[in-house]
């Protein structure tokens, strides 16, 4: 038996970015893309005569996610905490970045007051295997080569959703 070489494209392109939620609907016959999620980050602790902590920050991450071109893949983009913690923010529930939390505020007691602590940082994670795709039942690899990228500084950052595919 011989075997076949297979063609694979060499360059991801471009096929949609989202800074509100919405749904994606993948090209006739796309069955893979990829996903870069950038978590929402939190607000800067509040200031006064000693200043608050900053932002905790968002986390970013990547991977291959497997799709269902008949179907629409639903986008949830966090916001950016303008007074808190920072909105989940996630592509069809197979990778998904919890925003950071807030900085907390300077303390203003006592003769020296104290600058506040910084808030923490966000996670990220991408579903190694779900069902839902295959119509057999079995589970089936959704998200792979899933990397972490690098954290995201900034006080009241929203999420963002990158989609690449062939």
């Amino acid at each position: 038996m011989a075997i076949t070489q297979q063609v694979v494209p060499s360059k991801l392109r471009h096929l949609q970015s989202f800074v509100s939620s919405g749904s994606f609907y993948p090209p006739l016959g796309t069955t893979v893309v990829y996903v870069a999620v950038l978590g929402a980050t939190g607000s800067a602790g509040a200031g006064g005569r000693y200043a608050g902590g900053s932002a905790g920050a968002g986390k970013s991450a990547g991977g291959y996610v497997q799709v269902n071109p008949q179907a629409p893949h639903v986008v949830s983009i966090g916001a950016g905490g303008s007074s808190g913690t920072g909105g989940t923010t996630s592509f069809d529930g197979a990778i998904t970045a919890i925003g950071s939390n807030a900085g907390n505020a300077g303390q203003q007691g006592g003769y020296w007051g104290q600058a506040g602590n910084a808030g923490t940082a966000g996670s990220i994670s991408g579903v190694q295997s779900l069902p839902a795709l295959n119509p057999g039942g079995s589970t089936v690899a959704r998200v792979s080569s899933f990397t972490n990228g690098s954290d995201i500084s900034g006080s009241s950052v929203s999420g963002i959703v990158h989609i690449y595919g062939y």
